[in-house]
């Protein structure tokens, strides 16, 4: 029995594809193993996803093309030039010729069922075609074996095909280009519900010990093809190291209490370079903490840094800075951000002001750290002389970093 020709491009919009196929991605990210979303690298979990879900365009083979023909039968009732006339209102049938075109195609034959986002068109005005596995059927018809307007009748469907397909490839383009985008975020999304089912960023993985010691204490101071997933570590996942928002504060309140110290003595604090004022935090530090086997938590870093790290994680570095203008801060908050781990990022700036210019100052750094363009937004902090702000990560913009500006003056 003949096969009829389709309307082409008219079944589902691409639109609601992309959307489905976006639920399909998150869903089987979502149906992961535990240890598999945490013991690969989500670059390379975000790539095989990439490789899975892509879409090839169809691509028409117009070399290979083939045209049959057979004899057939044209029902020609109504044709006037025909002069058929006929009150039976039975149908009335011519012998004609019957020429079929074999257009083969690449790619996935339901993409000729999907009606382009991209393009102009009136709705059901798309060609029409017998789709097969491999390739299409263009028929045409005709009594008078006119042989130059059937050329002309294919041509002109062949090239209404390839207009339908190239705006069905440009939305297709849109999609491959996102799915990267949306694996990893997704991926990211379901690694950050597991850190927190599992309780693995709830504070410290390793062991901080108070001492005895009694801090320095001044009065009334205040982150179609078919791929394979990629490997992931044999060793169980740990979790990178994070530290508590409970002994955040209390870091940066011995550091205060430090600098209220120092400024007891105006002529040894003039005198100080930003090394040498960092070099007196780390033995308060280090007396109020102490690591594993009594080793020391906080450690130098470059001229101007204290870090404490875990595991060759940092997850907390402060940096002690003059203050040398809007854009200098901006370049220090870039520095502190490289320090900055994936899981858990707590940062401090220590600026350090000659008092004429406090209060001037002061009022520049929040405008200043708003066209930083990690900034994500100012929370309230309460101490007088500093600020605290949430950015995002730079290598992660789901991932937030806590950054606290303390500013203290230089006595004249």
């Amino acid at each position: 029995m003949r096969e009829h020709p389709e309307q082409l491009f008219c079944l589902n919009d691409f639109s609601m594809i992309f959307i489905e196929l976006s639920r399909k991605i998150s869903q089987e990210i979502f149906s992961l193993d535990f240890d598999r979303l945490l013991n690969t690298n989500p670059e390379d979990l975000a790539d095989y996803f990439e490789q899975k879900y892509r879409l090839e365009s169809v691509k028409i083979n117009e070399s290979d093309i083939k045209v049959y023909q057979e004899s057939t039968r044209i029902d020609m009732t109504g044709e006037a030039d025909r002069c058929v006339i006929d009150n039976s209102k039975h149908p009335y049938y011519f012998r004609g010729t019957l020429f079929s075109y074999h257009v083969p195609f690449s790619g996935d034959k339901e993409l000729f069922q999907i009606r382009p986002v991209h393009g102009t068109y009136p709705r059901g005005d798309s060609p029409r075609a017998i789709i097969k596995e491999n390739h299409l059927i263009l028929e045409f018809e005709t009594a008078t074996n006119d042989l130059e307007y059937i050329r002309t009748e294919f041509f002109h469907e062949l090239d209404e095909i390839k207009k339908w397909l190239s705006w069905l490839e440009a939305d297709i383009k849109l999609y491959n280009d996102e799915i990267k985008i949306i694996a990893l975020s997704e991926i990211r999304k379901m690694r950050q519900r597991l850190f927190k089912v599992k309780g693995l960023v709830s504070g410290l993985d390793f062991t901080i010990q108070h001492t005895n010691y009694t801090p320095l204490v001044v009065p009334d101071i205040k982150r179609q093809l078919h791929p394979v997933l990629p490997p992931m570590e044999d060793a169980p996942y740990l979790c990178e190291p994070a530290l508590e928002m409970e002994e955040y504060e209390n870091i940066l309140s011995i550091i205060s209490d430090a600098v209220s110290m120092i400024s007891r003595s105006p002529h040894v604090f003039r005198s100080l370079s930003e090394e040498a004022i960092r070099n007196l935090f780390i033995i308060p530090l280090n007396a109020q903490y102490e690591g594993m086997a009594n080793e020391e938590l906080f450690v130098f870093s470059g001229k101007t840094d204290i870090q404490l790290r875990e595991r060759d994680k940092n997850v907390f570095t402060a940096e002690c800075k003059f203050w040398r203008g809007p854009k200098a801060l901006l370049d220090n908050i870039n520095q502190l951000l490289k320090y900055s781990s994936w899981a858990d990022g707590k940062l401090a700036l220590l600026m350090f002001i000659h008092d004429s210019l406090f209060a001037s100052v002061l009022a520049k750094i929040p405008k200043a750290v708003r066209t930083h363009p990690n900034f994500y937004e100012k929370i309230d902090y309460e101490p007088e002389n500093g600020f605290r702000f949430i950015l995002t990560h730079p290598d992660d913009i789901l991932k937030e970093v806590v950054l606290t500006v303390l500013v203290f003056e230089i006595p004249s």
